[in-house]
């Protein structure tokens, strides 16, 4: 194996969904030409979240995502810097909502956002996992208990019964033991999920009552507006029942028990020794996961027995460097 080679998950994730995607993207370190950064909710949502555990303005944050955005490519059309702009209005007034909506957060003690680690995997010589941990917070100032956030931006939120099986989370919990080891006793993840779009305000009838549509909103959000508006929550009760079965976040807490914890590392060296073993035979995954691929060019060329050198030469470029 090579010497202080660093691995990240994404890297672990890529080669166990698809081994020609590691290769291009890895070994080759190739990108399309005609790529551009992806607009992403999710992005423009950490940005905010950042700054506001950093204690900085969140309403800056997104500005300054949006513009960072726009900078990164000179080929983006109007309609599209325009998107970028209403993402990122509707990006922080999610967060906004969640943010007012999860008391519990101010108890938290933050001890580290958007903190990298390496971690040296123990028994593979030179090998190192990098990657970064959202938020790490102690639940408050009395604790010792030491949990890793990880926020995600879903379009829909996932189940409970789906969430032990999120491999990325076996990966903080193992590398944040060995991080903060000394500083406290790690209990596990927190995985927020905060869906895509913020709850809808109600509108106000013409004879100044409070609509009662069933709109894509909370309770907390309904009977906020019904305050501003001098209006009496006591005369609108039943739309709290209505309105309880809509859940715009999830929060929930993960640990991890010993036994996968040593499944967890068993299955990394396996991949790990395999991702770096001589000779290894690069195949795609040849599926569904093909859609909207960077690669799938290359790969439909790979199977036909075409030119994949005249491909890459034209269609690709050396991947730049990620900041």
């Amino acid at each position: 194996m090579d010497k202080s080679k660093e691995i990240s998950f994404s890297q672990i994730s890529s080669y166990k969904s698809c081994k020609f995607k590691w290769y291009y993207n890895n070994i080759l370190r190739i990108e399309s030409r005609r790529l551009r950064p992806t607009i992403s909710f999710g992005s423009c949502g950490h940005k905010i979240l950042e700054a506001h555990y950093r204690g900085k303005d969140i309403e800056e944050a997104a500005i300054k995502w949006q513009k960072d955005m726009v900078s990164s490519s000179e080929y983006w059309f109007e309609e599209e810097i325009e998107d970028m702009k209403v993402l990122a209005d509707n990006a922080l007034k999610s967060v906004k909502h969640y943010l007012l909506y999860h008391p519990e957060d101010r108890d938290w003690v933050v001890l580290d956002v958007e903190k990298e680690y390496k971690v040296v995997v123990e028994g593979m010589s030179g090998i190192v996992v990098h990657g970064f941990f959202d938020v790490v917070i102690r639940e408050n100032k009395d604790s010792k208990n030491i949990w890793i956030v990880e926020h995600k931006f879903p379009t829909s939120l996932k189940s409970e019964d789906n969430l032990d099986l999120i491999q990325q989370l076996k990966m903080y919990d193992w590398a944040a033991r060995k991080v903060y080891q000394k500083q406290g006793s790690v209990k596990g993840c927190i995985y927020n999920q905060i869906l895509g779009k913020a709850p809808s305000e109600p509108t106000i009838n013409k004879n100044g009552s409070m609509s009662r549509a069933d709109i894509a909103t909370t309770w907390e959000v309904y009977c906020d507006a019904l305050i501003k508006a001098g209006l009496n929550p006591v005369d609108y009760m039943e739309m709290e029942e209505k309105l309880r079965q809509k859940t715009f976040w999830q929060r929930n807490k993960i640990l991890t028990t010993d036994v996968e914890r040593r499944n967890f590392v068993v299955d990394l060296k396996s991949v790990i020794w395999e991702m770096n073993k001589k000779g290894n035979h690069m195949f795609g995954a040849y599926s569904f996961i093909c859609d909207g691929c960077e690669f799938r060019e290359l790969c439909i060329e790979h199977l036909k027995g075409g030119d994949i050198e005249f491909i890459i030469e034209n269609s690709y470029r050396k991947r730049q460097a990620r900041k």
